[in-house]
């Protein structure tokens, strides 16, 4: 027997999307959720991606566009009441700046984390400290 704790929840999101059982966006394209920061040396996109192979994620970069993405589908038959970590396919695209040091950028995986660091031109990065000399 499954339980259904959000009863009212449940129908609209099964009424919206029938068969499907994820967390809805604006748009109704479910995306994997990502953090993006910044520091001296340049951004850090963070994408949770729970329950990947790392084999399963793609990275590419066109013309100053990163994609990322997996045509993974591990939502059928998976035995969950519920599921809102999505499990299926995606695409998601960064539109990067020309600051970006292409050549330089570098992904890590680990516990469900992509770590995608893309650095600065040398030109473009910012000192913490720097003397200034007083007249």
């Amino acid at each position: 027997m499954k339980w259904n704790l959000f009863p009212g929840l449940s129908e609209m999101m099964d009424h919206m999307a029938p068969g499907r059982d994820f967390a809805y966006r604006s748009n109704c394209v479910p995306q994997p959720s990502a953090n993006i920061m910044e520091s001296e040396e340049g951004f850090r996109i963070d994408m949770a991606l729970p329950g990947r192979d790392k084999k399963e994620i793609e990275i590419k970069l066109e013309k100053n566009i990163l994609t990322i993405s997996s045509s993974a589908d591990k939502n059928e038959g998976d035995g969950y009441t519920r599921r809102e970590f999505w499990a299926g396919p995606f695409c998601r695209s960064f539109m990067l700046s020309d600051r970006i040091d292409a050549e330089g950028i570098r992904a890590g995986y680990q516990d469900g984390i992509l770590s995608i660091h893309l650095p600065k031109h040398e030109k473009d990065r910012k000192p913490l400290k720097r003397e200034i000399s007083v007249a």
